[in-house]
């Protein structure tokens, strides 16, 4: 099973990069018509993302050149997502790893989140898949906000 290089955990999530608008157009600016295919470049590889620290690595790469966590600064996190009473999938995550997308995030959850790690609160329970819609949404950057929902750990 994939493990994060950066902080170990087994909590990843899998997805493949899509077509880039970026090198798209400026492929079309230097060779015209067929300079657009130059957004194609790069598409469909596999791109793991950790969904306790947010940290994005290919299958395989080692861990960078960062301080490693031992067991004492780390958290233990389960393996396979818990369901609820709805028996819908939920996920454990760093308060800190939304807040890396507050940009996508309403105010009012952002400043909920904050409260919530002033606190001394650490991780909160999202419905399975929120962390990689924020991903997408901020990866869109079409200034919409999305309204996170969550609830406190029990620890």
């Amino acid at each position: 099973m994939a493990a994060c290089p950066k902080c170990g955990s087994t909590n990843i999530h899998a997805d493949k990069k899509g077509f880039s608008a970026k090198k798209g157009i400026a492929g079309m600016l230097l060779f015209g018509g067929y300079g657009l295919l130059a957004g194609a470049l790069g598409s469909n590889k596999l791109r793991l993302t950790c969904l306790d620290c947010g940290y994005q690595f290919k299958p395989g790469e080692s861990a960078p050149d960062l301080p490693q966590y031992t067991s004492a600064n780390s958290y233990d996190l389960p393996t396979s997502a818990p369901t609820n009473q709805k028996g819908t999938s939920e996920q454990k995550v760093r308060i800190e790893t939304i807040l890396k997308y507050r940009s996508v995030i309403k105010d009012s959850k952002v400043t909920l989140l904050e409260d919530l790690k002033a606190e001394g609160k650490t991780h909160v329970i999202v419905p399975g898949g929120e962390i990689e819609a924020l991903n997408k949404l901020q990866g869109a950057n079409n200034g919409m906000k999305r309204i996170v929902s969550f609830r406190e750990c029990d620890k």
